[in-house]
């Protein structure tokens, strides 16, 4: 009977021990599978869904097109941070965690703004650039 209850024990916490991860930013299902849309939600629940969904992704081009014109190499941690940060703010709204992502994206454009003001410098005259 204990020989029954180990092997058993052994099968079902194998997994645990897997020395398989998955790729770093690789992400797992949630982020390989767009997220289903719930009819329990209402159409109030989709509509700020579909708001927070349109400014990251205004802020992701905003992001991108800094990453074309070397952010990459002039705040390389600044970049990898606001990168985290859009893949964080995806999984909120996916989650109907709204209030986290509304603070989440107000603090990535703080990030975008510090990484343009790095990559894009002014001088006395102008003013710092803002999104």
């Amino acid at each position: 009977m204990r020989g029954i209850i180990t092997i058993l024990t052994l099968a079902v916490l194998s997994a645990c021990s897997s020395p398989v991860w998955p790729p770093e930013r690789g992400g797992g299902m949630a982020e390989r599978t767009p997220a289903a849309r719930h009819a329990v939600f209402s159409k109030v629940t989709d509509s700020r869904r579909d708001r927070l969904f349109d400014r990251l992704m205004v802020l992701e081009t905003a992001l991108e097109a800094m990453i074309a014109d070397g952010a990459d190499r002039k705040a390389r941690a600044e970049v990898n941070l606001a990168q985290k940060k859009t893949v964080r703010i995806r999984r909120e709204i996916a989650g109907h965690l709204f209030g986290e992502a509304e603070k989440d994206l107000i603090a990535l454009k703080e990030r975008l703004n510090r990484i343009r003001n790095r990559i894009y410098p002014f001088n006395d005259r102008d003013e710092p650039r803002d999104l």
